[in-house]
């Protein structure tokens, strides 16, 4: 039997690859945003609130904040500069295809945020207040650099305290897949409608606010945890058929966006110059940022597994020679390609769900299963 790695070890690796992750955030953060030139973002910066919302087809001398304050004037024209830049982005078709691949693999994130957000025995530093904060930072930022910069350093802390608690933890009651779903649901329609609705139609405006705003849906998250208390868990299963569902919709969105992004691909192929506005720039960045922090979490769970075991005494997760290693990395890659990163992501987080069911079981007989 293997040694048992150093505990001590095992936190110095999360603690790299947290600084690792936190200056990937950095990074991505200023290619997508600050790097000059940004002659688009430099021009929607310019605009006054007036012409900024007669832009959108709205009255000028009309305001959002009925409030004077200067704070109030650049907040209401910082909200309506993100708008400007979904705009930009919605407009063109690679623009189009970038988002939906950034969300086909943020959403297996999202999804795995909520559904630790609630669980019975979730650490402080992943509830509904912390995701709502993270994902708020993400509609500023690029949620490509706030999650590296943030998520996965505290989900690195978060496990590094616990090296020996069997993770993920035991599953929550029988109304929180409801939950989720639900807020899954709210996320997905501004989400995708913003993308089927021309950019001219008056409803485009109010899909792209309520995109800007999803992150305070996560509010909803601690004010259920506090509303409803401990509650007998469900079976493990149950939580892996939400990640197994999601895997449908993210393996849609990888092909659409595959679909829309074709004739861009093709041109890069063909060695042919693209040429690219910066909203365009920012989300091809940005999803360079969330596949980084889905390979960051990957590689969390990795670290922090290294000494857990079975009730056999052999290690449970991660515990594969080096050759079914490399054959599934392969298969990892193939099905990335095909279906989709985020759906081999919602394969992996469900897969984690169901190994862990027996080890919950037998160290909480008096769970009841629903």
């Amino acid at each position: 039997m293997a040694a048992a790695v150093p505990a001590s070890l095992q936190r110095v690796l999360l603690a790299l690859l947290s600084v690792l992750s936190m200056a990937t955030g950095l990074f991505i953060s200023y290619k997508a945003i600050f790097e000059a030139p940004k002659p688009d973002f430099e021009r929607i910066d310019a605009m006054s609130l007036a012409q900024s919302r007669t832009a959108l087809g709205l009255s000028g001398e009309h305001r959002w904040l009925p409030i004077d304050a200067p704070w109030a004037v650049k907040a209401e024209k910082s909200f309506f500069v993100l708008v400007h830049v979904f705009v930009d982005l919605c407009e063109t078709r690679s623009g189009r295809g970038g988002f939906l691949a950034i969300l086909s693999l943020s959403m297996p994130v999202m999804l795995f945020a909520c559904v630790q957000a609630i669980k019975p025995e979730t650490h402080t530093f992943q509830r509904g207040l912390i995701v709502t904060g993270i994902f708020l930072l993400g509609q500023l930022i690029c949620v490509g650099a706030s999650l590296p910069l943030l998520m996965v350093p505290l989900f690195a802390l978060v496990r590094g305290i616990h090296l020996h608690k069997v993770y993920p933890e035991r599953a929550f009651g029988v109304y929180g897949p409801r939950v989720v779903k639900t807020f899954q649901r709210v996320i997905m329609v501004p989400s995708v409608f913003m993308l089927l609705v021309p950019r001219t139609h008056w409803s485009w405006l109010v899909l792209n606010v309520a995109f800007q705003l999803f992150p305070l849906i996560f509010l909803g998250l601690s004010a259920y945890v506090a509303l409803v208390g401990p509650q007998t868990s469900v079976t493990t299963s149950k939580v892996s058929i939400l990640y197994e569902d999601n895997a449908v919709f993210t393996m849609i969105s990888h092909w659409w966006s595959l679909y829309l992004l074709y004739p861009m691909l093709k041109a890069l192929v063909a060695g042919k110059g693209v040429v690219l506005n910066d909203a365009e720039r920012l989300i091809l960045w940005d999803l360079l940022g969330m596949f980084c922090t889905v390979i960051y979490l990957i590689g969390i769970d990795i670290i922090a597994d290294l000494n857990l075991k079975d009730e056999g005494g052999v290690r449970a997760l991660h515990s594969a020679s080096l050759p079914k290693w490399l054959g599934a990395m392969v298969r990892s890659i193939l099905m990335s390609v095909v279906f989709g990163p985020g759906t081999v992501m919602d394969i992996y987080l469900a897969a984690r769900e169901d190994a862990v069911t027996p080890r919950h079981s037998a160290s909480n007989p008096k769970s009841k299963t629903q």
